[in-house]
């Protein structure tokens, strides 16, 4: 083993050893001050590790951390999450086609499942940012009929610039699939945490809250309609902010009421219900019902059976818990209207702005995500269902393919997208992209021909393969917002068999003659009104539907 050539240091401002696996080799780097940018340290090791095939543009950990890794792929961000002896393997640029599509990809986990898609983390190969990949069978579209859905996503995605809403990066097709490229966002799904917590308190809910109203607000400036907002749909980012994401049912150019008939049923508003036709204040009720499952843990008119909760929601008094405060009471009144002209935010969402029980949020500060979020993600544990990401990566044909039926469906951001990611590549190799690519010469020179100054200027000390990793003690401490309100509290015990949500059917409404249930939880996926008496259908009796869906 080589010798240290540092001084050790108790700060807790330095990482005491930090190893880089290379080759079945350990180097090792003492005493790395944490506010180090990662584009600095890849930098160091382009210069150390001399006469590299292909340069080291991003670093992984050894475990393969989502959280982690993708924290790394940051050359901006510094290493201030990792721990003492934390090893880290290099990742090297690779070659990729000009056109982004499957080839420029490598995929990593099964992060996600939805009632059509698979949602895997990948790793562009020629940059080394992580990304979220979401895959539709097309197959599985065309049975469903749900072309027009999906080329609705991608529209909204590709137009929609706002800090609340999920970003698409690209959007292509191969022979039997639809993908879209989308950030990765690392704290997961709001409902894993809530499932989890149990109940936020108001404090926490307002700052939720918050964000979602500013993320619907731009969606409705551009006469979007969400219709689907559920904790499974709001994702949360790296620093604790929250995302809107899934837009397969949402509604596009909504100048008028749609008769559309989609959503989840714990969080249908009673005119989807009745079929009467909706405006974007559905989205609202939505809103209220979250905010009430945020407060209390459930839904609001939730029952296992959902004959009984439609009921509930078309006819009973909304219960409201003693316990919250008489603002908080009369916000939730007002969202949970039954009727929609009545409904808080039916003129505009300045309505919902200006209630005295959001009279303590700046929405300037909000809309430039200057309010710190009440819970940080903690950058050591995933946030992912571990029944899924244990799951096998699925196999992913690389032909590429442009059908007829999805021909609109490509979408490339603009070169910029990369230019950010590839801040290290660029800057340690200026000019030598073309020679990275040429075979060479000869092979990679092994650790005994590189010159002891390189070592001694970059820290480095050679360390043995087979060492016992320490493992260090937890810190919750991986974030520039850690400094939060329960910022710990995403490391609760899981709750979930207090949280009896999770239904064993899922319900799959396409017309009225065909209706089928699968697992997980419940979603009515829209019926558009493409008939004279399709309009009659939904104006029948709501416990006739109920009947039909029984059966």
């Amino acid at each position: 083993m080589g010798q240290d050539l540092s001084v050790t240091s108790d700060s807790p401002k330095l990482i005491k050893s930090l190893k880089i696996i290379r080759k079945n080799t350990v180097y090792i780097l003492k005493d790395m001050p944490k506010a180090t940018k990662i584009s600095k340290l890849i930098e160091n090791l382009n210069k150390a590790f001399k006469n590299l095939q292909h340069p080291i543009v991003s670093l992984k950990t050894k475990e393969n951390n989502e959280i982690l890794d993708y924290w790394l792929s940051m050359p901006e961000k510094n290493l201030f999450p990792l721990c003492n002896d934390q090893e880290l393997l290099p990742v090297y640029f690779t070659s990729v086609p000009l056109k982004v599509g499957i080839k420029s990809f490598e995929i990593i986990k099964v992060i996600g499942e939805g009632a059509y898609s698979i949602v895997t983390q990948v790793r562009k190969k020629d940059t080394g940012m992580i990304y979220a990949l979401k895959s539709i069978k097309k197959q599985v579209i065309i049975k469903e009929r749900l072309q027009q859905h999906l080329l609705a996503e991608k529209e909204i995605l590709s137009t929609i610039d706002c800090p609340f809403v999920a970003k698409l990066n690209w959007a292509f097709q191969t022979k039997n699939k639809l993908h879209f490229v989308m950030d990765f966002y690392p704290g997961g799904e709001l409902y894993y945490h809530l499932r989890n917590i149990h109940i936020f308190t108001e404090d926490q809910c307002r700052f939720y809250f918050a964000e979602i109203l500013l993320g619907l607000e731009a969606l409705h400036s551009r006469k979007i309609a969400y219709r689907d907002l559920k904790p499974e749909n709001i994702v949360i980012d790296i620093d604790g902010h929250i995302r809107l994401t899934d837009f397969g049912l949402s509604k596009i150019d909504m100048y008028e009421n749609s008769m559309s008939f989609c959503g989840s049923p714990e969080y249908m508003s009673p005119e989807m219900l009745q079929g009467k036709g909706h405006s974007n204040s559905v989205d609202y009720y939505c809103l209220g019902a979250l905010l009430y499952e945020m407060l209390t843990g459930l839904p609001p008119y939730y029952d296992r059976e959902p004959s009984k909760m439609f009921r509930k929601i078309l006819e009973e008094e909304l219960y409201i818990p003693e316990y919250l405060t008489p603002s908080c009471k009369n916000i939730l009144a007002g969202l949970l209207t039954k009727n929609p002209d009545n409904r808080l935010g039916s003129n505009s969402a300045q309505d919902i702005k200006d209630h005295f029980w959001c009279k303590s949020i700046n929405w300037d500060q909000y809309k430039a995500k200057m309010i710190k979020p009440p819970l940080v993600p903690n950058l050591r544990k995933s946030h992912f269902d571990r029944l899924v990401t244990d799951k096998k990566v699925p196999l992913f044909s690389d032909e590429e393919a442009q059908d007829l039926d999805f021909a609109s469906f490509d979408f490339n951001l603009l070169p910029s997208n990369d230019k950010i990611s590839r801040y290290y590549f660029e800057t340690s190799h200026k000019n030598k992209r073309s020679e990275s690519q040429k075979p060479a010469k000869k092979s990679v020179p092994d650790i005994s021909q590189l010159k002891g100054e390189s070592l001694i200027e970059n820290g480095f000390s050679l360390g043995n393969l087979a060492s016992t990793q320490v493992s260090p003690a937890f810190s919750p401490l991986n974030s520039p917002n850690s400094s939060c309100v329960a910022n710990e509290a995403f490391n609760f015990h899981d709750f979930s068999v207090k949280f009896p949500r999770k239904l064993n059917k899922r319900l799959l409404v396409h017309s009225p003659n065909n209706i089928s249930y699968q697992s997980e939880r419940q979603l009515i996926e829209p019926v558009q009104d493409t008939s004279n008496n399709f309009g009659d259908y939904f104006r029948k009796s709501i416990s006739e539907i109920l009947a039909k869906i029984k059966k």
